[in-house]
């Protein structure tokens, strides 16, 4: 075989684990597990990740509204009472989605490709649905009750909230709810392979392979 050939096959090879991977539910730390929620200050919750912003915003709540929605720093079963919940949580900020909000969908998009997106979901229920996608293609998803109770160790869902992760490739989130809300806070996401030359490997190695194809022709037609 054609030596350049061999090299531009090798390095085809090479970007093939670089292909975009499917969003899936990683892990679930819970139920009312805060360890990983900065209640600092009272916008901490409601604050964004780097290169985030919402194209369609969701409601910023504060507390509850019975019968809409829930704070997901509640554990109490009476709605507001916040008497073995978080410290503070009766002043918390946090998102609601749902008919009440104007955007339902609420869509959170970023600027560069982010690898995992990780939040304090209020009581995951049936009617939440949580969609990732990339460049416009859905990426994962609709995520709901039946998904975190897949991974989530109880066989009884969670009345609580819970602190999930999920990874994959992505660069827009949609959050819609059929029924009551979709209540969440706490929001972070890690970029996709994040590199200081603002060009990513893979996009690196594809201007190698393109570069070894290039060579390739120029040899074949000599």
């Amino acid at each position: 075989m054609n030596p350049i050939f061999t090299s531009i096959a090798a390095a085809a090879i090479a970007l093939a684990p670089f292909a975009a991977s499917a969003v899936t539910l990683t892990t679930i730390l819970g139920p009312s597990d805060y360890s990983q929620v900065d209640n600092s200050s009272n916008t901490a919750t409601v604050g964004l990740p780097a290169s985030a912003s919402w194209t369609a915003a969701p409601t910023t709540v504060t507390g509850g509204n019975t019968s809409v929605a829930r704070s997901p720093f509640d554990e109490t079963p009476d709605l507001n009472s916040f008497s073995s919940s978080l410290p503070g949580a009766a002043s918390l900020h946090y998102f609601a989605v749902g008919p009440n909000n104007p955007s339902n969908p609420a869509k959170l998009s970023f600027t560069q490709d982010q690898s995992s997106l990780s939040f304090l979901w209020g009581s995951p229920d049936d009617y939440n649905g949580l969609t990732f996608y990339l460049d416009g293609s859905p990426a994962g998803g609709p995520f709901n009750q039946s998904d975190v109770l897949s991974v989530y160790t109880p066989t009884t869902p969670p009345a609580e909230s819970v602190y999930v992760t999920f990874s994959g490739v992505f660069d827009e989130v949609w959050f819609e709810a059929s029924s009551n809300a979709f209540e969440f806070s706490s929001l972070s996401a890690t970029p996709e392979n994040p590199d200081p030359t603002g060009v990513s490997a893979p996009a690196s190695l594809a201007l190698i392979g393109g570069g070894l194809l290039a060579a390739g022709l120029v040899r074949r037609r000599r």
